[in-house]
């Protein structure tokens, strides 16, 4: 995308892992996208034959069967990209089944920003990333895209049936008459030495830097098996590790929630005194329940190139909403990381209003009245 002159589409990760730079896989993928980008028209280009080459192969017939024998009006999926959902999208478009796709957040956009299968309509987070998806996908009709919130919001922007603080605590291993920071891990594969991070906060705590005596619930990340913070786990009896109850097939590049753990994480962000994370999406999440968030905006031991720094996600094209909105504070230092905990600590109020974050306090209904849109269309 920036061959093709789009500055906002960068790699947010490393463009190679150590097991593949160097190969010959990388050097073919690298000229390979060199020459791409050198026709302004590839985009277009190669959606249309891969359009052509979809129909003329077909889709696999048990989502074919599955469509024609249920006789589906209208498929709704949450991913425009997934291997396992691209099948039925094909699948719908060959039939003639419409399609709606309902992207989860910002961050569904910018990791993959290629529509392979055009629905008849793709609601985003907001309209700077409706923008910037139409800007990426020139065969897709202005009216085809749609701002509608998030869903995945719903359960926070509309609580119901939050387990009690009491029985919260004494699962997870908290002391419920003490307040407890929620630290939520980033990808490995996205940040270097989180860890210590997390040891500074725990370090402030241990020695009194910060009031009200917190605890430290690390929710790891679902792509991960949490032992790097392990260590930390049996030198500080303050911290209590959560593992996410995730679907994740690092194959096929899926990762999905579990009913169950949508009740825990609630129930987490509810109870928390506030965040403390990397930028992502995270920060709508407590937004929604009016949780203060401090995003890490530095790095440990000594600062990292800009490509590698936690500050790139602050400064990336698709983090300018919070930016603007003032609702996460950023800390660009550990001073300033430990100031603006013990401030939150000490507030329990977040930096600004959550409502100058979050486009669409209704997204279900929005969604809904979009699908009705499509079915009558």
């Amino acid at each position: 995308m920036r061959q093709l002159g789009k500055p906002r589409w960068v790699h947010y990760l490393p463009l190679m892992n150590g097991s593949e730079s160097g190969t010959i896989r990388s050097a073919l993928s690298k000229i390979a996208w060199k020459l791409l980008g050198k026709f302004q028209c590839s985009v277009t280009m190669f959606h249309v034959i891969e359009r052509l080459w979809a129909g003329l192969c077909g889709a696999p017939s048990n989502w074919t069967r599955l469509l024609r024998e249920e006789k589906i009006d209208c498929l709704v999926g949450s991913s425009y990209a997934s291997e396992r959902i691209l099948p039925a999208l094909q699948a719908a478009a060959n039939l003639g089944v419409k399609t709606v796709i309902v992207a989860n957040s910002w961050k569904d956009i910018y990791s993959k920003p290629r529509v392979p299968v055009t629905p008849d309509l793709l609601a985003v987070w907001s309209e700077n990333v409706r923008e910037d998806l139409a800007a990426a996908n020139p065969q897709m009709r202005p009216d085809t895209l749609a701002v509608a919130g998030s869903l995945h919001l719903e359960r926070f922007l509309h609580l119901r049936n939050v387990e009690g603080r009491e029985e919260f605590c004494s699962r997870v291993g908290l002391a419920p008459s003490r307040p407890f920071i929620c630290y939520t891990a980033a990808s490995p594969a996205a940040v270097r030495n989180e860890p210590l991070v997390v040891e500074c906060l725990l370090k402030a705590a241990a020695s009194c830097e910060l009031p009200g005596r917190p605890q430290f619930l690390l929710r790891i990340n679902p792509r991960e098996d949490g032992k790097r913070f392990e260590p930390l786990a049996a030198r500080y009896s303050d911290l209590v590790i959560q593992k996410p109850l995730w679907e994740w097939d690092a194959e096929s590049d899926w990762n999905c929630a579990l009913p169950e753990d949508t009740d825990l994480w609630v129930a987490t962000a509810f109870h928390s005194a506030l965040n403390v994370s990397v930028c992502s999406t995270v920060t709508l999440e407590f937004a929604a329940l009016g949780r203060p968030v401090v995003n890490v905006c530095f790095d440990l031991p000594h600062p990292l190139p800009a490509m590698l720094s936690n500050r790139r996600f602050w400064d990336a094209d698709f983090y300018r909403e919070v930016r603007q909105s003032g609702y996460a504070q950023a800390a660009f230092t550990r001073e300033d990381l430990l100031r603006l905990v013990a401030e939150a600590l000490r507030s329990g109020k977040p930096g600004a209003d959550p409502a100058a974050l979050l486009p669409c306090r209704e997204p279900v209904d929005v969604v809904v009245s979009l699908v009705e849109r499509v079915l009558n269309s």
